[in-house]
């Protein structure tokens, strides 16, 4: 999948020793900021997105500091009409 191009089009694996599999690429970032305690600076209040796992990937359950909310969506299957 690495040089596929749903992987190419949905952005770049994560990094930084997180433990997720899959590609993503965030969409949006709020304009509002704020500076939470224990987070070291301002951070943007919210963001978007998209997270793409190929056929096999698995995602694997991981804690953050921040709320999550996570939608799924399947893509339409190219072999069937």
């Amino acid at each position: 999948m690495a040089g596929g191009t749903a992987g190419a089009a949905a952005g770049r694996r994560p990094g930084d020793g997180q433990v997720t599999a899959g590609w993503f690429r965030q969409t949006w970032v709020a304009p509002a900021t704020l500076a939470p305690p224990g987070y070291g600076g301002e951070r943007a209040s919210a963001t978007a997105i998209l997270f793409l796992l190929a056929p096999g990937e698995r995602s694997r359950w991981h804690q953050v500091r921040s709320d999550e909310v996570w939608l799924w969506h399947r893509a339409p299957d190219p072999a069937r009409p």
